[in-house]
């Protein structure tokens, strides 16, 4: 069931606001892509329950384009370990929502 990122984040779950390409974003929302693979560089960093708020960015303008999609991070593979380079991870993820967070209430 879809929760706000208001709600998470009340409940004390770090959202992560993440660029992300048009064509993995496209996969992400056709639920063909069901990972995220990032730099293991955030303060806070990336740990198991965050939210993902993922928003579409265009490299070819430099401007976002509107659509968002929200997952849940439930488990995290970090470098060194599984030939992940160090300073790198992977995440897999699942949707909590898409479009904006009050779209999403009930």
């Amino acid at each position: 069931m879809p929760v706000s990122i208001v709600q998470d984040q009340v409940a004390g779950v770090t959202v992560h606001e993440l660029k992300s390409h048009p064509e993995p974003f496209q996969s992400v929302l056709e639920h063909v892509k069901r990972f995220e693979w990032r730099r293991d560089d955030r303060t806070p960093r990336f740990e198991v329950g965050d939210i993902l708020l993922l928003r579409e960015w265009d490299p070819s303008t430099g401007l976002y384009s509107g659509r968002k999609l929200a997952f849940r991070v439930n488990y995290i593979v970090r470098g060194p370990a599984f030939q992940v380079p160090e300073g790198f991870c992977i995440m897999s993820i699942e949707r909590r929502w898409e479009g904006s967070p009050k779209e999403s209430n009930p």
